[in-house]
């Protein structure tokens, strides 16, 4: 048998109705091993997202290298994606995230090739080669 508490089912529907609206996001704060990331799971398997776990303070190159796939999955292939942070106690990461947040822009993600890449894909897909600008594909990727 499994008890549910009126509270997680209440939060849970409160995340996945953010998690399921256009550029949906949600910052859960509380003490650690209080659910959170339990939360955040359930709530992005319910709304179909892809799930993306990362230890804020393990090696910053390997938080990059996931913070880039699950950029270019959710931009490229438009996919809803769940970003899920533990242990977030690196203050330059969390400014990274919080511009993130609130531009679509990741600084100092990706390189410039990179973006040139992206930009030849997303201009592949829309099928115009040179007639788009540069901020126009990348309004599109975002």
């Amino acid at each position: 048998d499994c008890i549910v508490f009126d509270d997680f089912v209440n939060h849970i529907l409160r995340i996945s109705r953010v998690l399921g609206s256009s550029r949906g996001y949600v910052l859960l704060v509380g003490c650690s091993c209080s659910g959170k990331g339990s939360l955040a799971q359930l709530a992005g398997f319910l709304s179909s997202t892809v799930i993306v776990h990362s230890d804020a303070n393990q090696d910053p190159f390997i938080s990059d290298r996931v913070f880039q796939n699950a950029y270019k999955a959710a931009g490229l292939q438009s996919c809803s994606t769940t970003l899920i942070l533990s242990n977030p106690r690196n203050n330059v990461l969390l400014e990274r995230i919080n511009q993130f947040v609130r531009t679509g822009h990741f600084p100092g993600l990706l390189s410039n090739e990179e973006v040139e890449e992206i930009h030849k894909e997303i201009r592949g897909k829309l099928g115009d080669d040179e007639t788009k600008s540069s901020d126009a594909v990348h309004d599109q990727f975002i």
